[in-house]
């Protein structure tokens, strides 16, 4: 995910960012691509571990329609995934404050993380899971797993992908995947719950 502002905003960092917002509660818009979506609660968090921010969350449908927004300076700033924005920053449209990796992206290695600039900790990272059916054999899952980590550990296709601004993970099993999801199940509620977050908001 990247803390995203347009080419044309006052902000040349993320601390200037949240400092403004801090500053001027409630007077600020940021765009997602849809209420309840990984942006959405990524802003949340963003947030809250900047010390409980007040913005007016504009959720649009799609990434290809937050970019926009953004390009035209319809709103101040934007958490979106990196497929999304990497273009539109590439070409100048927009500029990228922030990641919410804990590591630089190789795509993008001058932008810094929000742990680098203060929010220390704050990690989220957008996925794709292959999932199967309840009760599926764990011999079949296995070969399925394996299958996919050879494609996964395929340089050609590790290329593209990272040209993408997706990141492949050739080391992951079926039990390492689901560990994985009960912890960003538990973190995500977590970010529900504290924001306060209801069905309709």
């Amino acid at each position: 995910m990247v803390l995203v502002v347009p080419a044309a905003s006052p902000f040349r960092s993320a601390q200037q960012l949240l400092d403004a917002v801090k500053a001027r509660p409630g007077q600020y818009t940021w765009a997602t691509s849809g209420a309840g979506g990984i942006g959405h609660l990524t802003g949340e968090y963003i947030k809250l571990m900047a010390g409980g921010l007040s913005a007016e969350h504009v959720p649009y449908r799609g990434g290809s329609a937050v970019m926009e927004a953004l390009a035209k300076g319809e709103v101040d700033y934007s958490v979106e995934v990196l497929a999304s924005t990497a273009s539109h920053m590439r070409d100048g449209l927009s500029r990228g404050l922030a990641v919410t990796s804990l590591q630089r992206h190789p795509l993008f290695p001058e932008v810094p993380t929000l742990d680098e600039v203060g929010l220390k900790g704050l990690e989220v990272t957008t996925w794709n899971v292959l999932v199967a059916p309840r009760g599926l054999p764990a011999e079949l899952a296995r070969t399925l797993s394996a299958a996919v980590r050879a494609v996964l550990a395929d340089p050609a296709v590790a290329q593209r992908m990272t040209v993408a601004g997706v990141d492949p993970m050739p080391d992951s099993t079926p039990e390492s995947t689901r560990a994985f999801l009960v912890a960003e199940r538990a973190k995500f509620g977590s970010i529900v719950e504290r924001a306060g977050l209801r069905l309709g908001r």
